[in-house]
């Protein structure tokens, strides 16, 4: 029963979680008040897992499309390769596209500039170490996730 967990963990929970910290540290990065991230169906009907953030100031779509092409990313590189892009996540993508007003294009560089940042040593540490929280607790206070990040993204870029 233990090793069946294990696997579970290991293909589901684990990946999830990754996906969920890389919209995180996303947001935190882009300068966004994260209030919880976590993973479980009860957190809402239509997906596995969610990360909740509000804007300090207005609402920027560009960097709201940023996050949202930030979780497959992360969870394409816990993984090792690509994943199938028909989650949740393309279609937010395709809808800010569409409240916007914007072409294709602009979700090509918002997807570019997730990757770039997730690229980043000191970036994809605090996405580990977030993931690892998140699985063990499966929801992680916004507070909680903050100071995680915090530890090793020392500061925000201005």
């Amino acid at each position: 029963m233990e090793d069946l967990d294990n696997d579970l963990k290991q293909l589901i929970r684990l990946p999830l979680a990754y996906h969920e910290a890389g919209h995180a540290v996303t947001a935190y990065y882009l300068g966004m008040v994260l209030t919880s991230v976590g993973i479980g169906l009860d957190l809402r009907p239509d997906a596995a897992g969610l990360a909740r953030y509000r804007h300090r100031r207005k609402r920027n779509a560009y960097r709201d499309l940023v996050v949202v092409c930030a979780g497959p990313i992360a969870e394409a590189r816990f993984r090792g390769r690509p994943i199938d892009g028909t989650d949740d996540d393309s279609g937010a993508g395709a809808e800010i596209l569409r409240e916007q007003g914007w072409p294709p294009s602009f979700l090509v560089e918002a997807r570019a500039e997730a990757e770039n940042l997730l690229r980043r040593d000191d970036v994809w540490s605090a996405v580990d170490l977030l993931a690892a929280s998140i699985e063990r607790h499966r929801v992680v206070t916004g507070r909680s996730a903050t100071y995680t990040i915090g530890r090793v993204l020392s500061r925000r870029p201005s």
